[in-house]
Parts: structure tokens; sequence; C-alpha cells
């Protein structure tokens, strides 16, 4: 009998869906171990009977995914989102390398929209030099989002942990200062795709619906960013909400919005590849990732 070795690594991140008329691919730029500590709002003993309830280990730490999505209509390329580079651990940074496994060139993107500025959203805009990931690419970024990280009072009361990021932040939109471009909630921001108000996480905390030939998906950012637990108790927050009462109204807010319209949504810490609908159950929400899509054709739900 021949002996097999392990593999030993998983598979590129990289997962592939037809949106109407447009192609969007998740790509995985890694992950974190999330202390449970920082949940707020929560009883403990509520966490562990959350996690044993999904399979998890109740050892104080959830993982949870970065993602980011490719957005191509055909005449647009676009990035929602860059993930973490190297600032968040060695399992963060995968994101270039599982582009290209997807099989594009960070030479082909037209824009990167940036659902906010946090730095596992858009440390991986530059590369380790500090140069542009993305040489050919416009910076997108909502109005009141970049004024809140540009300002010097923020950074002032911001504590350690924070004013680090915001540095990482910053010098990473340095590098886009002659491609950047700032827009409103409810504008246009590219081919097929809308900027959503869904502040609260951050100030300007952007989603953004696709809409294209039909079919419609909503990135919905951070809403949620601990999955099991924040699904099944809306009203939990976490410790990077810089307004916590309002992070709690915008993702009860939007997930209602998701499940009563049965959108398709997509989120940059659901479990990869993040893609999936939205049900209303008893006093929270239940997350349904999307199915295998076996060829592509128009993808809806019955």
């Amino acid at each position: 009998m021949s002996r097999v070795p392990l593999i030993g690594s998983q598979v590129p991140g990289v997962h592939r869906y037809i949106i109407g008329s447009a192609e969007v691919t998740a790509v995985l730029d890694g992950y974190t171990d999330v202390d449970t500590r920082t949940i707020r709002n929560a009883d403990p003993q509520k966490i562990s009977e959350t996690l044993r309830a999904h399979f998890l280990p109740e050892n104080g730490t959830l993982r949870g995914s970065i993602n980011a999505f490719i957005v191509n209509t055909g005449s647009e390329l676009t990035l929602i989102d860059a993930g973490g580079q190297n600032h968040f651990g060695p399992n963060v940074g995968q994101l270039l390398s599982n582009i290209s496994h997807a099989g594009y060139h960070a030479e082909q993107f037209d824009r990167i929209l940036l659902t906010h500025m946090h730095p596992d959203h858009i440390a991986g805009i530059v590369d380790r030099s500090g140069a542009k990931a993305f040489p050919n690419a416009t910076l997108h970024v909502q109005e009141q989002e970049w004024a809140f990280w540009q300002s010097p009072e923020h950074q002032a009361t911001a504590g350690k942990a924070m004013s680090q990021y915001v540095d990482i932040a910053r010098a990473a939109a340095a590098a886009y200062s002659d491609a950047t471009e700032l827009f409103s909630f409810g504008s246009s921001v590219a081919h097929c795709l809308t900027a959503i108000d869904i502040a609260g996480h951050t100030p300007g905390h952007t989603g953004f619906m696709l809409e294209a030939g039909g079919a419609q998906l909503l990135v919905m950012g951070d809403v949620v960013n601990a999955a099991v637990l924040q699904f099944a108790h809306p009203e939990w927050t976490v410790d990077f909400d810089i307004d916590p009462d309002a992070a709690v109204r915008s993702r009860k807010r939007n997930l209602d919005w998701a499940a009563s319209e049965r959108l398709m949504v997509a989120g940059m810490h659901f479990p990869f590849p993040g893609v999936g609908f939205v049900e209303k159950v008893k006093n929270g929400y239940r997350f349904v990732p999307s199915a295998w899509q076996h060829s592509f054709d128009e993808h809806k739900p019955s």
C-alpha cells in the first residue's frame, strides 16, 4: 500500500459568484483569533453557550476571516477593501497572492472602495515597502470617514492601540494622495455600485449595493464583526466600535432590511467566502451561506 503524505495547507482562498451581469470574487486575506473578552454587553456564559451551539471551542477565542471582494462588471474592475497586509500576525496578508489565484493582477484594478479605514481593511492597499499595491487604482473613501481618520483630535484621544491604527491607516492612504476621491452616502461610486450608510462601527462606515442585470448584492462591511455571536445577539458590541449604540442600531436596521428583502449579502468578517442570506429568528438573526454555484447562470433565492 502506498503512503501519501499529508498536504498540510489549505487551497487558495478564492470563491466566485455571478450576480446578474457582474462577476464577484470573494478573496481571503487571512484570519485572526479574536479574544471574546472584546465583546461588550455580553454575559460570558451566553458567549460560551452560543459558541457551543455552533460546535466551536469555548476557549476564549473566536477565529474570524478577513475578506475582500472583487467586482468585475466587464467594463470596470473594483476591489472592495484590501485586508491587513502584515499588521495582524502571520495568518494575514494573503490578499495579493489570492488575487493572483483568482486570475487577476494588481495592475488591472480601476478603483479600491473602502468600507472604512480600520487597518484590517486599508493596510493592504500598499505593499510592505509602503508603495501602492494597486498602481493604477483610485482610492475611494466616504467623506466623514476620511475626516475622522485624518483628524488630529482623533489621534490625540485615541489611546495607544488605536493611535497605532491611525498611523497605519494614514500611511496607507498617503500612498494614494494623488489618486484619492471622497464620496457621500447615496452616491454612485462605480458602475453598478452605490454607497450605503451603515455608520456606527466608524463614523463613515459604508456598505456597497451592487445592482447588476436585475440581481443585487449588499456588501455589509463590518455591520457584523463576530458573526457567530452577533447574528444571534445583535445587541452585543465590540471594543473597536467607535459608537457602540449607533453600531447596534445600524446592525439591526441592516439585518432587518436584508432579511425582509431576501437580499444576498457579503461581510468582511463572515466565515469565508462570506456571502449568503439573513434570516430573522426569535430575538436575533441567522446567517445562511450561499450555495455553491455549479454554473454561472444567474443565482437568485427561490
